[in-house]
């Protein structure tokens, strides 16, 4: 017996059940291996043949709204027994949606079945992060568009239009650390002025207010910096403990993902010194990509691609397949699998980032890579 189906029935039924807990339940009702003990768990409530409560037409436009997750309106059953009617009056339509399910799945017997596969749309990621404070308080930014966070130490975060900033300053040296999750990206305004936007999956840390000697800053995954000129404080980022970038006054990008190649620092403008946690250093110039690793490698870097992400878009340019799908997982929160194996594609071209997962399925279809989703969030390279 499934206990936790069980359990999540209990749930709707008497009407506790958390978003949450209703989205998983709808995910196990899609499981056709679940088919007769849901009926079981009718059958125990209501003491009625499943094969009674509705029409089949019924059922199937119930299943739909049901798969849809959009309300429905459900009549009144009057073959149920009288001494049930209290129980009817709370909880018809999930009763109604479960009996629903149980008469598509027997008239839908292929495995394919629409009725049974349909699965939800995944949506663009968006705005959002987690900032951690001096004492390890945590505050969800992804809903304040405007309003003071926390003042530590006479230093004040605020949020302004959907950005964080810093104002005053502290009196004694306190770290925050920002946190983008899958899905999520954020902007950030430094003590100093210095401008930081931070793609998913990515951190930085940072003081709430900056020393006289220098400003030091530490990240992962991938960023973009604007930093404000200060020749007297130069600008440190520290890339995963593994590298470091030295910087007077510039643009640039890091990236830093732990399943990518390698570590990269791509410029912009001004000058940066890259190096590594050895003995070796380079300087780069505008235009140019450092790839750090027990090495460091310079080449001419395409600003467009690198810096995509900051104007809303996938840039692929000569771009191999399994970066652009771990680019994909990270925006869209989805675990990538590969059928049969990973094709031999490189792709031209831009796609929007604020297109749902199902218009970046249609736009890559267009440059002849073939993907489906699956149950659990899962997008499926399939073979070319």
């Amino acid at each position: 017996m499934n206990e936790r189906l069980s359990y999540l029935f209990q749930r709707l039924y008497t009407g506790n059940i958390s978003p949450e807990e209703k989205e998983e339940l709808y995910v196990l009702m899609q499981d056709p291996g679940n088919a007769l003990e849901i009926k079981d768990l009718i059958q125990q409530t209501y003491s009625e043949p499943v094969k009674d409560v509705l029409p089949e037409q019924r059922s199937k436009d119930i299943l739909q709204a049901i798969l849809q997750t959009t309300p429905i309106e459900v009549p009144v059953v009057h073959s149920l027994p009288r001494r049930n009617w209290w129980r009817v009056a709370v909880a018809a339509t999930i009763v109604l949606a479960l009996a629903a399910w149980l008469l598509a799945d027997r008239i839908n017997q292929s495995a394919n079945s629409p009725a049974t596969k349909q699965i939800a749309d995944i949506a663009p990621g968006k705005e959002g992060a987690v900032l951690t404070l001096a004492d390890g308080t945590e505050v969800l930014l992804d809903t304040i568009r405007n309003g003071v966070v926390a003042t530590q130490a006479g230093a004040t975060a605020t949020v302004v239009n959907g950005a964080l900033q810093y104002e005053g300053m502290g009196e004694e040296t306190l770290y925050n650390t920002m946190r983008t999750p899958k899905g999520r990206q954020y902007q950030l305004t430094l003590p100093d002025g210095s401008k930081v936007w931070l793609n998913a999956a990515s951190s930085i840390s940072y003081p709430v207010t900056f020393s006289e000697r220098e400003r030091r800053v530490k990240v992962t995954g991938e960023a973009y910096f604007e930093v404000m000129p200060r020749q007297k404080h130069p600008f440190v980022v520290n890339i995963n403990d593994r590298a470091q970038v030295d910087v007077l006054g510039t643009a640039f990008n890091v990236n830093a993902y732990e399943n990518e190649k390698g570590i990269t620092t791509t410029l912009v403008e001004g000058a940066v010194r890259v190096r590594n946690t050895g003995s070796a250093s380079e300087i780069l110039s505008p235009g140019q990509q450092a790839a750090i690793g027990q090495n460091i490698f310079i080449s001419d870097a395409n600003i467009e691609s690198v810096t995509a992400w900051t104007n809303g878009s996938f840039y692929f340019n000569q771009v191999r397949l399994e970066e652009i799908m771990r680019q994909i997982e990270r925006w869209y929160d989805v675990e990538v699998v590969y059928e049969k194996g990973i094709p031999e594609v490189q792709l031209f071209g831009s796609v929007k980032r604020n297109l749902s997962l199902e218009g970046i399925i249609r736009g890559l279809k267009d440059m002849g890579v073939n993907l489906r989703l699956e149950p659990g969030r899962k997008l499926i390279v399939t073979a070319q």
